[in-house]
């Protein structure tokens, strides 16, 4: 009789879409709409009830959630690689700029040595 504790005891399951899916609630009644395909057929219960009544198989939803969490790393592990691209890019630029302002310096040197030697 034991029971393991949901992180969220009421879900949500989209008839249109097939699935549990996360809502927004549609006004100040028991109406959500599904973020998914936008429909307010939406039902909602215990994962227990939802599963019993639309005759759900427990291993589909959590090949679904194993799935939605895999996306989510991967979303997250791409941002990381961007941002390190970016930050790699804006450093090598960096280093570019001032190998350029060294340059623009040295030159700059050189033509006053130049004018230097010739004016003796």
């Amino acid at each position: 009789m034991t029971e393991t504790k949901d992180e969220k005891p009421i879900i949500f399951y989209c008839k249109d879409c097939e699935e549990i899916v996360d809502v927004n609630r549609f006004g100040k009644k028991y109406v959500y709409k599904c973020k998914k395909c936008g429909t307010k057929n939406v039902a909602f219960g215990t994962r227990r009830s939802i599963i019993g009544f639309f005759r759900l198989d427990e291993k589909e939803l959590n090949k679904g959630k194993n799935i939605k969490e895999k996306e989510e790393k991967n979303s997250l592990e791409d941002t990381k690689e961007k941002t390190l691209e970016k930050s790699e890019k804006n450093s090598s630029e960096d280093t570019k700029e001032k190998t350029l302002e060294k340059e623009e310096k040295n030159s700059s040197e050189d033509t006053k040595e130049k004018t230097l030697e010739k004016s003796e």
